[in-house]
């Protein structure tokens, strides 16, 4: 198997979100755009629980087995990221392309996953989540 890009990763991953959130938090400022989606039904957390599952395994590279619950990857220089998890089934994945991006998640409780995916350079992003919550969070930094 070869380890897909994680552009190509990270577009199939929006790809899938896309369509189930009607309407995304759009912020922007100096430095930055951001698109913030949450799960406002089942469904839409089991999709975006499954692409996040795709970016997970493409952090972890061509190693085989399920993809881990807390997932790092890094591409550039300058990154810090960080995952802190109690409780069960929860899900954290951060994907930092790029320079100087910032991203913590931290979970408690269980049934969470939650998504940073991080282009350009110097974006920062801190989720917190406290049991049954779903989003993914990209970030585009300047």
């Amino acid at each position: 198997m070869t380890r897909l890009s994680s552009t190509l990763v990270s577009s199939l991953t929006l790809a899938l979100v896309l369509p189930l959130v009607p309407v995304p938090a759009l912020a922007s400022g100096p430095g930055g755009v951001v698109w913030n989606f949450t799960a406002s039904s089942p469904e839409q957390a089991r999709e975006i629980r499954e692409g996040l599952e795709l970016l997970s395994q493409n952090n972890r590279g061509p190693s085989r087995g399920p993809a881990p619950a807390a997932s790092v990857g890094q591409r550039g220089n300058g990154h810090a990221a960080g995952i802190g998890q109690g409780g069960p089934n929860n899900l954290g994945v951060i994907s930092q392309n790029g320079c100087n991006h910032t991203g913590t998640i931290q979970q408690t409780g269980g049934n969470n996953a939650y998504g940073i995916v991080q282009y350009g350079c110097g974006a920062t992003t801190h989720v917190t989540q406290t049991g049954g919550q779903t989003g993914i969070t990209y970030q585009f930094g300047y």
